[in-house]
């Protein structure tokens, strides 16, 4: 065996508990060949100085970690002060400290003392006319003179590579896109909720009740201010939605929606009660609590699942109200235009349905001719 000097034998020692040879004129079936004392030893060296300068590099990061602010809190006390309880899957952290608004719109929520219902609206990028549909309709604070109603859109970037210009026309107007710094993509909405959890712990925590609404979902904010607010205005950590049972949906590992087999191994089905995710209701002491929640929840990318069920999954006392058959519809269910003639009626219950084939404002049309607030039948 060569002599290696001191950090050679180093050297030496953790090759031999990798299981590994040393390079020898034998192993290499070469000739004979001589190493250098001095030509081994700065090898063995600048090895040490690799290792070195990682240490103070982790070293670094580490001192960093618990000495940044987010939102006048540190992570450690925002770690400390939320429930720890066991991680069902391993992968990357969301939302591990600040988020970049390419678009950010901080004064929603600032001209009025507190937002009654504050609509965080999940929208892809190229669904323009969508959002002018919803600002003209349920989200129109006009219709609702004796509450304050607010909303904003959660974007991200255009998978496209096409320019912004349009997003930054729409939003020049309207003064209600929130756009992160990630894709725009279907598996990227859990970065879109971590966003919004960020925006508004940052801008809009003076609200009541938050209602996290996809752009196809048309929603009878009339039914939600008469008859669910009175009811939950005052109730602390509540969650109103269509209530999955946990350990009742499977968990899909092929085709589009596949879950990597390496995010919740061992499990066929999700571990958490969660929600449908075209809406969910959540009271508005939830948000702080649920951003706090993102710094131990590893990343999942089904978005419903990780918004109501893993987040909460974190916190004690949350409560779930499951919304009934009747206050909800899915665009393909039978019968579906028929069942939605009802909207706005007295005896009518429904209270929110998917828009999968987008009829703009057909329904809301409906439900305003039903209340008598307008002559036009449609």
């Amino acid at each position: 065996m060569i002599q290696l000097g001191f950090f050679g034998k180093v050297l030496e020692k953790h090759f031999l508990l990798l299981n590994l040879t040393l390079l020898t004129p034998e192993s290499l079936k070469m000739k004979p060949v001589v190493l250098l004392r001095p030509t081994v030893c700065v090898l063995a060296g600048l090895l040490c100085l690799i290792c070195v300068h990682v240490y103070f590099i982790l070293k670094l990061s580490n001192k960093e970690l618990h000495t940044r602010t987010i939102h006048h809190m540190t992570l450690h006390h925002l770690i400390s002060n939320t429930t720890h309880r066991r991680h069902y899957n391993r992968s990357v952290y969301p939302s591990f400290g600040h988020m970049k608004y390419v678009l950010n719109n901080p004064d929603v929520c600032h001209s009025s003392k507190e937002v009654t219902v504050l609509f965080v609206v999940h929208s892809a990028w190229n669904q323009t006319r969508q959002r002018q549909v919803m600002r003209q309709t349920f989200l129109n604070q006009t219709y609702f003179p004796q509450h304050t109603v607010k909303s904003v859109f959660l974007l991200g970037l255009n998978t496209y590579n096409q320019s912004n210009e349009i997003i930054e026309k729409e939003n020049a107007v309207h003064g209600d896109i929130i756009q992160g710094d990630f894709m725009d993509t279907y598996h990227n909405l859990t970065y879109k909720f971590s966003l919004g959890l960020q925006w508004m712990v940052g801008f809009c925590l003076n609200v009541k009740f938050v209602i996290k609404i996809d752009d196809d979902t048309v929603m009878d904010t009339f039914r939600f201010l008469e008859r669910y607010l009175p009811k939950y205005q005052n109730k602390r950590r509540h969650i109103i939605c269509n209530v999955w049972s946990r350990n009742t949906m499977g968990i899909i590992r092929t085709r589009r929606f596949a879950v990597s087999w390496d995010i919740l191994k061992g499990y066929k089905v999700y571990p958490w009660k969660y929600c449908s995710g075209f809406v969910v209701v959540l009271t508005g002491d939830l948000i702080p609590l649920l951003y706090k929640s993102l710094f131990i929840s590893p990343m999942l990318w089904v978005d419903d699942v990780y918004l109501s069920g893993q987040l909460p999954s974190r916190l004690d006392n949350v409560t779930y109200i499951g919304l009934r058959p009747q206050e909800m519809y899915y665009s393909y269910n039978r019968h579906f235009r028929r069942k939605t003639k009802c909207l706005g009626l007295p005896g009518c219950e429904l209270l929110v349905f998917e828009d999968k084939y987008g009829y703009d404002d057909y329904y809301w049309k409906i439900l305003l001719y039903n209340r008598g607030l307008s002559t036009i039948q449609v």
